[in-house]
């Protein structure tokens, strides 16, 4: 029988109710006549697009003049869609979240001290010294000509000269006058102003009104505030936030609704801080997506708009966060920056690792039963992609020289699933001659020894490990308890390179009332589960 499999991140108060994980994968529906209409995609991995070599927070960014600038600790870089970088400037902080805001001639940044700007073309970044800028902006943002900032401890907001960061006007303010709370950030979307407060939002418009162009919207006042300022995020498919009560909110019209079921909303609630919160949005292959990180907890989920389905992402073995805090289409790629690593990533769905490191995915699917009839579990076959084993583990290893040849090769990652000890192969670094082998520990590169050290290398050449095919392999485990203990993890391979008909199946699997199946994989290969055929026989208690 076919059984319901295919899922998102649900697990919720009770994990006997529901206890479906969904990491690293999302739901897609296929509604072309496709083999399934629901099926698992394995979500996209990063590969390193331009590193900036400044390991300290990755603060924000912005599109503008054809760059794309980057704050880093208390720097600001900007790159080419060449990825050619310059620090075309320095803050006054070196952590926080900046806001940065793009006209015709100025760019904009606020990091809660002080404000700055940029003129186009120009090579470097000027503080603004107007006496009628607020002394503490929290946030920017440009809309109608005009740049838009919010003061902290505020209800106002004030204006700046048109196309001009540099000029403000002490009386050219409004103030959020509807509710008694100060506005915590602002934000531009589709000709309109949202102001969000610590217990309302409100919306403004452009009026063209000579002494102060932007008037709220009559009666668009939503009772809910902003749990995380830095959560606000808005693309082609709508603007999200989370709210003051720790649920997930999108916008209709002028009002917002939530989006976040009872599960992921006690998740959420049971976080240490939500306050810090970063969301952004981005969109590939017909899929938009909405991904909300919790730094202090180490936790990422996603809300894909086009299924309206959740799942989580991580970064390595252990669970922890997604590695990006912001995302800008640049160069005609999805990047995004990691959050202290000074490295700007593409999000590549043909890409199955994050920089090298382990994606792990876990599936665990929806409970099977048998109207609380024992189950005799013979055989499940999980429907995946096979034939997906790649040529070599993806074991890669850095080069150590003494004078002109290679003395030794520290191994980076040993790669998994090796039949055979792969070669090593040295490019690059000026030189040649360069051999050694591997040793195999269990399908892993544990040891290199160098056979000849070349000669003529004048920096270390690059290492990469060829051949030795991998046999990517799918873990199960399950649970017969409502998903408070699991069984041991029992491996089935899900064919080699080529092997395009190969069948992962696990047999005699014991018996049960009310069963839990969870899939993991490491292995970096491509991920796409169609379903699960589960033979079994109900038993007669």
């Amino acid at each position: 029988m076919e059984i319901n499999f295919v899922g998102g991140a649900y697990k919720g108060r009770s994990t006997n109710l529901n206890a479906q994980v969904c990491q690293n994968w999302y739901p897609v529906i296929d509604n072309q006549d496709g083999k399934s209409v629901l099926a698992l995609m394995g979500t996209p991995g990063l590969k390193s697009w331009k590193d900036l070599s400044d390991a300290r927070e990755s603060r924000g960014s912005i599109k503008w003049d054809d760059c794309l600038f980057v704050v880093i600790g208390n720097t600001m870089y900007k790159i080419t869609t060449a990825g050619v970088a310059a620090d075309v400037g320095t803050l006054g902080t070196a952590t926080g979240r900046v806001y940065m805001a793009g006209g015709t001639t100025h760019l904009m940044i606020v990091d809660g001290t002080d404000g700055y700007y940029q003129i186009s073309g120009a090579v470097a970044l000027t503080t603004i010294v107007d006496v009628d800028f607020p002394a503490s902006p929290t946030s920017c943002a440009y809309l109608d000509g005009f740049f838009i900032v919010s003061e902290s401890g505020s209800d106002s907001v004030y204006k700046s000269a048109s196309e001009d960061a540099s000029s403000w006007a002490g009386l050219d303010f409004a103030s959020a006058e509807e509710s008694p709370d100060d506005v915590t950030l602002i934000h531009a979307y589709k000709r309109h102003l949202m102001l969000y407060g610590v217990e309302t939002i409100e919306v403004f418009y452009n009026t063209g009104d000579a002494s102060f162009p932007f008037t709220r919207v009559a009666g668009a006042v939503i009772p809910v505030g902003i749990g995380a300022a830095a959560s606000v995020a808005s693309g082609p498919e709508g603007m999200f936030f989370l709210d003051n009560n720790f649920q997930v909110r999108t916008w209709q019209g002028y009002e917002t609704r939530v989006i976040s079921p009872q599960q992921i909303d006690y998740q959420i609630r049971a976080y240490t801080t939500k306050s810090d919160a970063v969301g952004y949005t981005y969109t590939q292959e017909g899929h938009s997506f909405y991904v909300l990180t919790f730094p202090t907890d180490s936790k990422t989920w996603c809300f894909d708009v086009t299924t309206q389905m959740w799942h989580t992402r991580s970064s390595g073995l252990a669970g922890a966060r997604h590695l990006s805090d912001w995302h800008q289409w640049f160069a005609g790629k999805n990047l995004v920056g990691g959050h202290a690593d000074g490295i700007i990533y593409e999000l590549d769905l043909g890409t199955y690792a994050d920089n090298g490191a382990a994606l792990k995915s876990i599936r665990a699917a929806q409970v099977v039963q048998a109207g609380q009839k024992e189950l005799f579990h013979n055989r499940l076959q999980i429907d995946f992609e096979a034939g997906v084993g790649l040529a070599t583990g993806l074991g890669t290893g850095t080069a150590v020289l003494a004078a002109d040849t290679v003395a030794s090769v520290t191994i980076v990652g040993g790669g998994t699933g090796y039949s055979t000890a792969p070669r090593v192969q040295f490019s690059g670094g000026g030189g040649s001659g360069a051999v050694a082998t591997t040793t195999l520990t269990a399908g892993v590169i544990t040891g290199v020894t160098i056979v000849s050290g070349g000669s003529g290398y004048t920096s270390a050449p690059t290492v990469t490990f060829i051949g030795g095919t991998s046999d990517p392999q799918a873990m199960l485990d399950w649970s017969d308890d409502g998903g408070h203990t699991w069984s041991n993890e029992h491996w089935a391979s899900m064919g080699v390179i080529g092997d395009y008909t190969a069948r992962v199946i696990w047999r005699r699997l014991g018996r049960s009332r009310n069963r839990i199946y969870r899939l993991s994989i490491t292995d970096p290969v491509k991920r796409v589960i169609m379903g699960a055929h589960l033979e079994a026989e109900v038993g007669n208690g």
